[in-house]
């Protein structure tokens, strides 16, 4: 672990200092016996001041774990590159009917040859066109259109082509076309406007449900870590009582009032307190790793990063209200995307179901136009005229067209299963949730009566054993062990508790925990 120089320094004096303590604390002749402890003892001090060296490090709180996470987290990146790439599909769905115009020119040249001389020459043409296009969501496409055509024949010719040299022509049209079967009124193109809007908020829900789901690894992780950290606070202050237990034996052994069993006895539970403590220690360092891992802090020393905890932690009280599986429905995103998917599905077998049809089309344009060898008269549209007919298609064979609605009947139906799956799903997890929040707050309150009533009973055996002398080591250390256990319990209830909580939140449709506002988090800044 990477340490500074200034906290190198301090963390040699107190190496030192320790060491000293503990030489100062060994009865005369077992300073050998005892160096594998006091190595031991100097590591775990060494851990421990390269962790809590509060001046040195940068603290972090369970929010700004939370917006780091969600920045950097990646697969939370790739849900919001869906998200924006529905959006954009829904976009260009809607695209479909905006005008379109287009513009072209063409050159066209080719040899002639006169009836009556066999004079060879060139005729050239030139075509000027622009067109506007708009669909509209009934079916009914309509273009707008505007020409203009130049024809030239070469002086190299007789007077056959003399008339016709120059020779220029305009116009201007509107056409309609109407579906009255395979796009009768717009269905299909509803359907892929509706396609689309679906799939973009689909891809919406499941980014948001997968927000929550890094919150809530997040939050597990944090209260895991909050666990290790407490949990090692309490072995530091089972083997500080150790020693202290230690320091009455020797001076009680020197009065002739206990045994050297009894001064063994607690440097056996010495040795034992730091073998645990050593254990602890690597628990808090791998659960800030996983911690850190999920928040993913680029560039930082996570060496330098302390995670903060919110101090005196109790138990609170979770208000359940109301049916849980009604407001777990109505609230969750996934619930919304799976119905949303059924819709979706029921759509695409509307719009294949339209595609197989026959289709007649009604046509119809106007025109008007104008032609002459000048450009004085072009634009005056003399001419004019219109059309109308009919257009009917028949697919002989529909084998590709009856199978895409066979798969689109089968997705329907599958996705329907998925919709009814999810809910007892829901109605589980919700169930679960509650069931487990209760219990948590059940072994919160017990866990912290029980840790209480044991420092109680520790406090009484001590007094015991050195006022009046009715109790024994063995029976002190028992207490010992007795209040490790009990302060250990109520971390762990402490942090099921909260991560019990976090997973109601979230079965109910909620964030894991509530943030007021979302925004990356800056590690290099000290949280209080």
């Amino acid at each position: 672990m990477a340490v500074r120089p200034s906290v190198a320094c301090r963390l040699s004096f107190r190496l030192v200092r320790s060491a000293q303590l503990r030489c100062k604390g060994l009865a005369p002749g077992r300073t050998e016996m005892n160096k594998p402890l006091m190595l031991l003892m100097c590591a775990v001090l060494l851990f421990r001041s390269a962790t809590h060296a509060e001046d040195e490090v940068r603290t972090i709180s369970l929010s700004d774990c939370i917006r780091a996470g969600l920045t950097n987290n990646i697969k939370l990146q790739s849900a919001g590159i869906d998200r924006a790439i529905g959006q954009e599909q829904a976009i260009s769905a809607r695209a479909m009917l905006d005008p379109r115009l287009a513009m072209g020119t063409t050159y066209w040249q080719s040899e002639l040859t006169d009836s009556r001389s066999f004079v060879p020459g060139q005729k050239e043409t030139v075509d000027v066109s622009a067109r506007l296009q708009k669909a509209f969501s009934t079916g009914t496409r309509a273009e707008l259109g505007l020409y203009q055509n130049r024809f030239r024949v070469n002086e190299g010719t007789n007077s056959l082509f003399g008339g016709l040299i120059p020779q220029y022509s305009s116009g201007l049209s509107l056409s309609m076309s109407q579906s009255l079967m395979k796009n009768a009124f717009g269905d299909i193109d509803r359907s892929l406007l509706a396609s689309a809007e679906l799939g973009s908020a689909i891809a919406g829900a499941i980014y948001w449900r997968e927000r929550q789901s890094v919150m809530l690894d997040v939050v597990s992780s944090y209260w895991d870590l909050y666990a290790a950290g407490m949990n090692y606070r309490t072995g530091m202050e089972s083997l500080e009582r150790a020693r202290r237990l230690l320091t009455t034996n020797r001076e009680r052994v020197a009065d002739g009032l206990l045994d050297e069993t009894d001064v063994l006895a607690v440097e056996a539970l010495i040795a034992t307190r730091a073998v645990d403590v050593l254990a602890l220690s690597n628990a808090v360092a791998g659960a800030k790793d996983v911690l850190l891992n999920l928040v993913e802090p680029s560039g930082e020393h996570w060496d330098d990063i302390r995670i903060g905890f919110p101090p005196n932690h109790r138990v609170a009280q979770e208000h359940l209200e109301g049916d849980p599986v009604a407001v777990a429905l109505a609230n969750r995103r996934d619930v919304a995307a799976v119905e949303m998917l059924v819709d979706l599905a029921e759509m695409d077998l509307l719009m294949k179901k339209s595609v197989a049809r026959p289709d007649l089309q009604l046509l119809g344009s106007v025109s008007i136009g104008a032609s002459d060898s000048g450009l004085d008269d072009l634009f005056e549209f003399s001419d004019s005229g219109w059309t109308g007919g009919l257009s009917l298609e028949v697919p002989l064979f529909r084998t590709a067209e009856q199978s895409a609605i066979r798969q689109a009947r089968l997705q329907m139906k599958k996705a329907m299963n998925n919709s009814d799956s999810l809910r007892n799903a829901v109605e589980l997890e919700c169930r679960m949730a509650t069931r487990a929040l209760v219990t948590g707050q059940e072994r919160g309150k017990a866990t912290k009566r029980a840790m209480e009533l044991q420092k109680r009973k520790l406090d009484l055996e001590k007094q015991k054993f050195e006022n009046e002398g009715r109790s024994a080591t063995q029976w002190v250390i028992q207490a010992e062990d007795d209040v490790s256990i009990a302060e250990m319990a109520f971390n762990l209830a402490i942090a099921e508790y909260e991560k019990s909580a976090a997973r109601y939140r979230m079965a109910m449709g909620l964030d894991p925990v509530a943030l007021d506002e979302v925004r990356p988090a800056n590690l290099s800044e000290e949280t209080n």
